[in-house]
């Protein structure tokens, strides 16, 4: 009978090979938010007539659109980081979870947990949280629409490698 991977083996997997996830783009700074905000054109407008009313000697007008125009770029850059902490929480809630088999136990994991060589079990209508080869099958058709487009599932036997898109 398999045991799966020890803690040992798959944190030595983890070290070498890092986690199974797609990184994602970089998380945007607070100077960069500033910076994509700064370079709007109704932004770049707001400031030029800014500058025409100084320039018109009306100071007073100047300043108040002066200070119109920063109070909506900074409500601007924060809504924008209050929005993006708020898409992470939900990416990491709506995370894929995979059932391994590890120390002779099988365990619920988050599929970034997942190291080459673990055994996964892939139950009817789961998603296949990683790429591997099929050890044991029964009836077993995978949706591949994602990746290769095609709308009928494809069968998988034993010994078959499959590559799939974790979504």
């Amino acid at each position: 009978m398999r045991r799966g991977l020890s803690h040992a083996q798959v944190e030595e997997q983890r070290a070498r090979f890092g986690r199974n996830f797609v990184d994602s783009k970089a998380r945007r700074t607070w100077w960069q938010t500033l910076k994509e905000v700064l370079s709007e054109p109704m932004f770049l407008l707001l400031l030029g007539a800014t500058g025409i009313y100084f320039l018109l000697g009306d100071v007073s007008e100047a300043l108040a659109l002066l200070a119109f125009v920063g109070a909506i770029v900074l409500m601007t850059v924060f809504q924008s980081h209050c929005t993006a902490r708020v898409l992470d929480s939900l990416r990491e809630l709506s995370a894929p979870r995979a059932q391994v088999l590890r120390d002779g136990q099988r365990q619920l994991v988050s599929a970034a947990e997942l190291v080459p060589g673990g055994v996964v079990f892939v139950d009817e209508g789961a998603r296949v949280p990683a790429d591997g080869i099929v050890t044991e099958a029964h009836e077993l058709s995978v949706d591949e629409s994602l990746m290769t487009g095609e709308s009928v599932s494809v069968s998988k036997s034993v010994g078959f490698w499959c590559e799939f898109v974790v979504s």
